[in-house]
């Protein structure tokens, strides 16, 4: 609870901060303004295309539920999806939505094994067409970022480094558990150490459990290429959606000279980026990101009220309607105890 109330703290006083600078920098009134001026058919676009990429997560979970003989509706994993872009959103690293979605499986009755399964899956599917989704955009717009981003080339490939790691690990859990054991066994006992952890055995003996059961389950999802390949393009879906957001909310603005593939690259360039910030909803990076990053394609008086339109749409939609699901999920009994 105490992390839980910190994290919000951290992203409303990073609205707050961020709203006092766009009012500060233009004036109130200039930016109602611009916003009474957007061509909001591209804003209900840009709306619409984060409803797809919901969509498609729920898609994705629902097939990986059905390759493990899991009787989950799709409306069912649409909830999961928008409780865990809630806890997704006001997290580090985005790293809450998978122990609440967990949960909110197992209320189901669906073994918790089993839940880990579908959502370690989805996790290594999504990372990994990720990362081939942006090293297929670094190569083809290379010249495009050596000559207007040099400065962010690092970070970005930090970012592909701890996306790669994450998929590494998850790809050893499925096809070795001695060394997967091995290590989490040493990452445990240096944890113990510092007094992170206390009991070691008693972890180990739940990790073990979990390793088998996401093992056993991981090789039957591998086995069946077909539901990879449905997945991986779904994926493949929800991030061109993601990506084209900046480029529509541009077009709100009743411009129309930047290339729409050299705005998709900057905003794959940018989510590489903003993947290495602790900060619940990268907050304060991704603000940072968009405006040093999109600032070559906006014009500079537009560019502080382009980042709250995305911002809204990108962060605060998932906080805001994944909040009333997880209400309603907390009043029903479901997810009171991850909350």
């Amino acid at each position: 609870m105490k992390n839980k109330t910190f994290n919000i703290i951290i992203i409303v006083l990073s609205a707050v901060i961020f709203m006092s600078f766009a009012i500060s920098t233009k004036g109130l009134g200039h930016l109602i303004g611009q916003l009474k001026n957007l061509n909001y058919f591209w804003i209900l676009l840009s709306s619409l295309l984060m409803v797809t990429y919901w969509i498609a997560d729920s898609i994705i979970l629902n097939i990986f539920a059905k390759s493990l003989s899991v009787k989950q509706t799709l409306w069912e994993s649409f909830k999961m999806t928008m409780i865990g872009q809630f806890f997704n959103s006001i997290t580090p690293f985005y790293s809450g939505g998978q122990p609440a979605q967990v949960y909110f499986m197992m209320k189901r009755d669906i073994n918790c094994g089993v839940a880990s399964s579908i959502l370690a899956m989805k996790l290594v599917v999504y990372q990994g067409v990720l990362a081939i989704y942006s090293i297929i955009i670094v190569i083809l717009k290379f010249t495009f970022f050596k000559n207007n981003m040099s400065n962010f080339f690092c970070l970005a490939v930090l970012g592909l480094i701890i996306n790669a790691g994450v998929i590494l690990f998850l790809v050893l859990a499925s096809i070795n558990k001695r060394v997967t054991k091995g290590i989490l066994t040493f990452i445990l006992t240096i944890l113990s150490k510092i007094r992170i952890v206390k009991n070691v055995n008693k972890v180990l003996l739940r990790v073990e459990e979990e390793l088998d059961n996401f093992h056993k389950n991981s090789v039957l999802i591998i086995r069946n290429f077909g539901t990879l390949i449905w997945v991986s393009l779904f994926t493949a879906i929800q991030l061109t959606a993601y990506f084209v957001i900046p480029y529509f909310i541009y077009r709100s603005f009743n411009m129309n000279s930047a290339d729409f593939f050299n705005m998709v690259a900057v905003g794959t360039f940018l989510n590489m980026i903003v993947t290495i910030i602790p900060l619940p909803g990268a907050s304060g990076g991704s603000e940072g990101g968009f405006y040093m990053l999109f600032g070559m394609f906006f014009r500079r008086y537009y560019i502080v009220s382009a980042i709250i339109i995305w911002r809204i749409i990108t962060y605060y939609f998932c906080i805001a309607f994944g909040s009333i699901f997880t209400i309603v999920e907390k009043n029903s009994g479901t997810i009171s105890e991850v909350a």
